[in-house]
């Protein structure tokens, strides 16, 4: 089973001004959400999906790269690369 690297969606001006909300709520995905990338358009744009199932798409530079930390039965816990 492979695992999808997770991302966390921290948007820019671009993307807070057109989000482009695709699916899910009107609101579309919050800052800080934990995403995936879905589908990726181009080498500026992917379409991301979040945990309520909202996609939408955004500029890759609004992707933080997370790795996980610790992973418990219940949880797993994330930081992004670079910070403690």
């Amino acid at each position: 089973m492979r695992r999808e690297r997770r991302y966390e969606y921290r948007p820019g001006l671009m993307d807070l001004c057109d989000p482009n909300v695709i699916a899910g709520s009107p609101l579309g995905i919050a800052p800080g959400a934990l995403v995936t990338i879905t589908k990726r358009i181009g080498a500026a744009l992917v379409w991301i999906r979040d945990e309520r199932g909202n996609e939408q798409s955004v500029w890759k530079a609004a992707l933080v790269s997370l790795r996980i930390v610790r992973r418990t039965r219940f949880a797993t816990y994330y930081s992004a690369k670079g910070e403690r």
